[in-house]
């Protein structure tokens, strides 16, 4: 999903695309992870679509009780990460930036039912 938000945390900004992603556990009490990879990051823009295919991710706001792990490379391979927060200054453990190379990434959730504060808002 996505949608506009006219203020990121306190500040009012004149354009803000996000992307929500909600997970939950699947009936059998598996954990369900939910996998982007490359391509789709690229069909929804978060990726830059030119030649250096840097990506446009800057920030991930996980919730409770849900884990990420974003990749360097296109197909959940490459450097990991499993922090969220502000990637903009957040390396790989080889000293590349996170920001400009989350190029796919995994998220997992330990809750039965989507919360209700995942439910996307509708901007004014």
């Amino acid at each position: 999903m996505t949608t506009t938000d006219p203020t990121v945390e306190g500040r009012q900004l004149s354009h803000f695309i996000g992307s929500r992603f909600c997970v939950s556990r699947k009936e059998s009490g598996d954990t369900q992870e939910f996998v982007i990879k490359k391509k789709e990051l690229v069909l929804t823009d978060m990726v830059h679509r030119d030649r250096d295919h840097k990506s446009l991710i800057s920030y991930i706001n996980k919730g409770p009780n849900v884990d990420i792990k974003y990749y360097a490379g296109s197909e959940l391979t490459g450097q990991s990460k499993t922090t969220g927060g502000a990637l903009t200054t957040e390396k790989y453990d080889d000293g590349m930036l996170v920001r400009d190379h989350v190029n796919s990434f995994t998220l997992s959730s330990h809750v039965w039912r989507i919360p209700k504060t995942c439910a996307l808002r509708n901007p004014k």
